[in-house]
């Protein structure tokens, strides 16, 4: 399944979704267009988009003044630093955030460079050829300072563009560990509990930090959904 549908399963089971490959929104006529927020509206309104295939400059310039004559403030863009795109949002006044995922990461470097980066399951399956429910979920360690720098790296390749406002960030987490209940058959699971497939992460690197602040491999810990200590650590390393 892509992440396109993969998203739309998870929307139908109440998650949200975005389908990041659409059009960004129907063309209004030529006299369309007064800007439809009041002007004394504090809020701002964000639309997740990315480039598509085959635009071209003109066409890309007149989605953006549409986005923003229809009311929307800014774009959290999944397709990089794309100068065309960059300089079309700004031009058409819109706040430019790059979408970028953080610890969900299918990088051709660490791929080749690190494999151990890597989260590995309770069952010692890795993410780096076994990932879970599906192909792109390629999910690399928080606890490693490595990873945390790589990470940062990543950030601020991005955020040092004079075009960029800001950067936004995605799947700052870890895998799923129980997903939505109406995906189950979807995956063929029944996660009525947590299952060690979907448990993450045991990797050499992340046991190692673990042991060094409690003493104690989660490996052997006996009930590790339930053990508050071996929660908390995970949920710090993405703090």
């Amino acid at each position: 399944m892509n992440r396109r549908d993969f998203l739309k399963s998870a929307a139908a089971a109440g998650v949200g979704a975005a389908a990041t490959g659409a059009p960004l929104i129907s063309q209004p006529s030529e006299a369309a267009a007064p800007q439809r927020r009041k002007a004394t509206d504090p809020r701002k309104y964000w639309i997740w988009s990315g480039p598509r295939g085959g635009d071209d400059e003109a066409k890309v310039k007149a989605e953006y003044r549409s986005l923003r004559a229809r009311g929307l403030t800014g774009i959290f863009f999944s397709g990089g630093l794309n100068e065309m795109h960059l300089n079309a949002m700004k031009e058409a006044g819109l706040d430019v955030h790059i979408w970028m995922w953080t610890t969900n990461r299918g990088d051709g470097w660490i791929r080749e460079n690190h494999p151990d980066w890597f989260m590995v399951s309770r069952s010692g399956k890795s993410c780096f050829d076994q990932p879970p429910y599906v192909g792109y979920y390629r999910w690399i360690s928080p606890a490693l300072p490595a990873v945390q720098r790589y990470i940062e790296e990543k950030v601020d390749e991005l955020a040092v563009h004079p075009l960029v406002d800001g950067v936004h960030l995605d799947y700052v987490r870890y895998p799923d560990v129980i997903l939505p209940d109406a995906l189950w058959s979807t995956y063929d699971v029944d996660q009525t509990e947590e299952l060690p497939d979907y448990d993450f992460c045991y990797s050499e690197h992340t046991r190692k930090a673990f042991q060094e602040v409690s003493g104690r491999d989660p490996l052997e810990i006996e009930d590790p959904a339930h053990d508050q200590e071996w929660l908390h650590f995970r949920y710090d390393t993405v703090t």
